[in-house]
């Protein structure tokens, strides 16, 4: 379960964008709601290529669908927990 803040920031800025992607349905992987890298970034107030690189490094776990990473809420949670982020 992502804490508050992630959830928050989700609904009220990335929820609309990250439905239009996916054909008006949030992706959900193993029941859990995803995040796009883009979508990451902005919650952690980190840039895209920080993202990438906390993915390539294997700090930030993420499933490939096709050419486009997502990280699943606990992931997201987890991580930012280890890292000491806080999130917006």
């Amino acid at each position: 379960c992502v804490s508050t803040p992630v959830s928050k920031s989700l609904t009220q800025k990335n929820l609309h964008s990250h439905k239009e992607r996916h054909g008006g349905e949030i992706l959900r992987i193993d029941g859990e709601k995803t995040y796009t890298v883009k979508e990451v970034a902005e919650i952690l107030n980190r840039s895209v290529i920080s993202v990438l690189q906390y993915i390539r490094s294997g700090k930030l776990e993420t499933k490939k669908i096709g050419s486009s990473h997502f990280t699943t809420a606990s992931a997201l949670k987890s991580f930012a927990e280890r890292q000491g982020f806080m999130v917006k």
